[in-house]
């Protein structure tokens, strides 16, 4: 059964098992790269050399410009194909600002997945990461808080978007959907970066943590 991990606390030392892992997705990932503090980072901290990054910030799933896909904007092709023990990935809510402004988004959400989590280009992109076999941790979107630069109706979006990602995960005991609005509360300010909508250095480090956490164990 997949796992929603509460679990934060992960002792960083040394003695992780050798792990190779990809990450995919857009700036949740790689926020406070600047300060080697981003999720990207402290997993590079746990798991050593085997960790690989093509996660970057703007990075949308369903990216139609071109030019963006070359320079890894569409998550999709931020895949190739190369074998890893586990892929970390998110995507989708810069679809939802973009394409729908957080409202009337019905049509973007089924392009992004349908409510069983079966049919759109996460679980098309989810499946064939795990023909290569790898395992996936598939992470969600937490809500930011008020005053946010997300503020404008995009919570019952990402609340939509979660769903359908936690079903998709639970068509696959290799699949671990990462509720990361469980880990990073609406009201805890200390979470969040000054735009209200990014991590801030204890917010990734507690998404990294519970990371960690499900490659370490499973």
């Amino acid at each position: 059964m997949r796992a929603a991990v509460i679990g934060l606390f992960l002792w960083w030392g040394g003695g992780a098992a050798a792990q190779s892992i990809l990450l995919m997705g857009d700036s949740i990932l790689v926020w406070n790269s600047y300060l080697d503090a981003s999720v990207v980072d402290r997993l590079e901290q746990r798991f050593g050399d085997g960790v690989e990054n093509n996660a970057a910030a703007g990075a949308m799933l369903t990216n139609p410009n071109a030019l963006g896909s070359i320079f890894g904007y569409d998550i999709r092709t931020q895949f190739d194909g190369k074998l890893f023990d586990w892929v970390v990935l998110n995507g989708g809510a810069n679809d939802i600002l973009a394409e729908c402004g957080c409202g009337l988004c019905d049509a973007v959400l089924d392009d992004l997945s349908d409510v069983d989590g079966a049919r759109g280009a996460m679980p098309q992109l989810v499946n064939e990461i795990r023909d290569t076999g790898a395992q996936v941790v598939l992470a969600g979107y937490y809500m930011p808080p008020s005053g946010g630069t997300a503020e404008f109706g995009c919570l019952d979006d990402l609340a939509a978007l979660n769903a359908r990602y936690a079903a998709l995960a639970a068509r696959d005991v290799d699949v671990y959907f990462l509720d990361t609005a469980a880990l990073i509360p609406q009201d805890d300010l200390t979470l969040f970066d000054g735009d209200l909508l990014h991590p801030s250095e204890a917010g990734s480090r507690r998404l990294a943590d519970a990371i960690a956490t499900i490659i370490s164990e499973n």
